[in-house]
Order: structure tokens, then sequence, then C-alpha cells
């Protein structure tokens, strides 16, 4: 709906990466729906990748006509910490009914 210019609801934690304010490279997680245990964490040009029981990879890429992406020497210590302390959050949304966001009777979220 940003896209749109509408109104945003977030499902779970989010903001409107469309639409941040200056400055502000935002971030994504990546949690694909379905079997899988692969997390990642995108922020700027930058993308940590990591399945579960193996070690994550870090990634510079560019959008575009040809998208590229680059593997890197080593993970950002801060891309890591930031991807494990959000699995982490989700987890424990997940398993005490915390996740989703309520909206108030009457306004718009």
């Amino acid at each position: 709906m940003g896209r749109l210019g509408g109104a945003v609801q977030q499902q779970c934690w989010g903001r409107d990466l469309l639409a941040l304010p200056a400055g502000d490279k935002g971030f994504g997680v990546i949690k694909p729906s379905g079997g899988g245990q692969t997390v990642g964490l995108l922020r700027g040009d930058e993308l940590v990748v990591q399945p579960r029981g193996e070690q994550p990879r870090a990634y510079r890429y560019q959008l575009g006509p040809q998208a590229t992406a680059t593997e890197q020497a080593q993970v950002p210590d801060d891309l890591q910490e930031q991807l494990k302390a959000y699995v982490q959050t989700a987890t424990s949304a997940l398993l005490e009914d915390r996740v989703g966001v309520e909206v108030a009777a009457g306004k718009d979220g």
C-alpha cells in the first residue's frame, strides 16, 4: 500500500522501506516462509545470509537492470549481531504469542 500512497499496516514488526527519512538506509530481515530455515538481514547495499547450521555469508549488491551480488571475505560483526538479535526476538515473540501490531479501534495502522 505504501507504493500506492495508502496507509501501511504491518503484519509483524517493520516499516515501509520505500518511505524512509533522508539519510536512513533502512534494513530488512528476510525469512522465507515454508520449511526453509535460512534468514538474512539487508542494510543499504549489504546482505548477510545464514542458513541454519551453517556459517553466515556476506554480500554487497546493487539492484538495477544488471543486478550484481559480490560475496565478501568477512561478515561485518554488527550485521551478524543484528541478525542474531532479530532472530532471537522473532522466536521469543512467536513462542509468547506477541506477533503482529495491535491497531486501536477507529485508527489506521
